[in-house]
């Protein structure tokens, strides 16, 4: 160490010190290599300077391969950190995220090797096979609609998003009221065609041309009057509405907008519902750090205060 901090002075290097990656933190890969690549003459010049190391010293395709990654992970490890927030609303964001990674950032390009195009493909396949699950795609398409910053404007299918928001809101209130009114109505309906000693002529349908443009016509009435009806409905009036106005700067907190417009927005705003669990599984990794095999012995009590102590005290 005293011998690389000489090296580093002799070099114009900043004076930074080796790191190990870390299986449970994020990035931490990327700050490993980059900082080898950053000290790399001067580890070259320390290493060099005892015979005994020499044979340690990384030469031509190596520090090309680590550069190449650096190009590669170093993107990725800013949008892990916005995404590691645990003061922010993040899953909104997957689908924004996710769209400008694999359309811009890993696209491939005319200066790339042929490492970072074999590394930029599989990163993007992976990204794929964690997302094509279909309730995770719904949950992900319903989070970045519901966000007022964002609504329809990353969704490739905006029309088929809106319905099937519209049909949540609807199952959710027919949840809420209940099937007796249904029933009731079946029952009727079933006592008014219902009769002892009747019985229901059903009348045969035109022949001819006559009879399929009458049928067309028929049916196409029908739709019409479906999609009326459904255009009158609560849930799609408040989906319209929702979706009609401005989305708001990316700045701004989404909860907030939901908290001041709750009101206006009734059905909508129960759907949006604040969750992360970046904050539990940093307290795990922090309870793993203190209670380690050398301090097997503590008590539940005091371990409780040491994570406490840790997360709540100013470093």
């Amino acid at each position: 160490m005293e011998v690389l901090e000489k090296k580093q002075a002799e070099l114009n290097l900043p004076q930074h010190t080796l790191i190990h990656d870390v299986v449970t933190r994020w990035g931490s890969t990327y700050d490993m290599i980059s900082k080898f690549v950053e000290q790399h003459a001067a580890v070259t010049a320390t290493l060099m300077a005892d015979r005994n190391t020499r044979h340690l010293v990384l030469r031509g395709t190596y520090i090309s391969t680590l550069e190449d990654k650096c190009k590669v992970l170093k993107p990725l490890r800013t949008f892990t950190d916005s995404l590691a927030a645990e003061t922010c609303i993040t899953i909104s964001s997957l689908r924004p995220v996710l769209q400008h990674l694999t359309e811009s950032i890993l696209a491939e390009k005319d200066d790339d090797s042929s490492l970072v195009r074999s590394m930029n493909h599989a990163i993007c396949k992976n990204l794929q096979e964690r997302y094509e699950d279909s309730n995770m795609a719904n949950v992900m398409n319903m989070a970045c609609v519901l966000d007022p910053r964002f609504k329809l404007n990353f969704m490739e299918e905006a029309d088929s998003n809106k319905r099937q928001l519209e049909q949540h809101l609807t199952q959710e209130s027919s949840d809420n009221v209940g099937n007796t009114s249904t029933l009731s109505q079946e029952s009727s309906a079933r006592g008014e065609c219902e009769d002892e000693g009747t019985s229901i002529s059903i009348p045969e349908a035109p022949k001819g041309l006559a009879g399929i443009l009458k049928m067309i016509t028929m049916k196409k009435h029908e739709n019409r009057q479906s999609a009326d009806m459904v255009k009158s409905t609560p849930a799609f009036q408040e989906v319209s509405a929702y979706t009609a106005l401005p989305t708001i700067s990316v700045d701004k907190d989404p909860l907030q907008w939901w908290k001041d417009n709750e009101e206006e927005f009734p059905r909508l705003a129960k759907l949006v519902v604040p969750t992360t669990s970046v904050a539990s599984e940093r307290l795990f990794s922090s309870s793993g750090n203190i209670q380690t095999v050398f301090r097997s012995s503590l008590k539940p009590e005091k371990l409780n205060m040491l994570v406490f102590l840790h997360k709540n005290l100013p470093y």
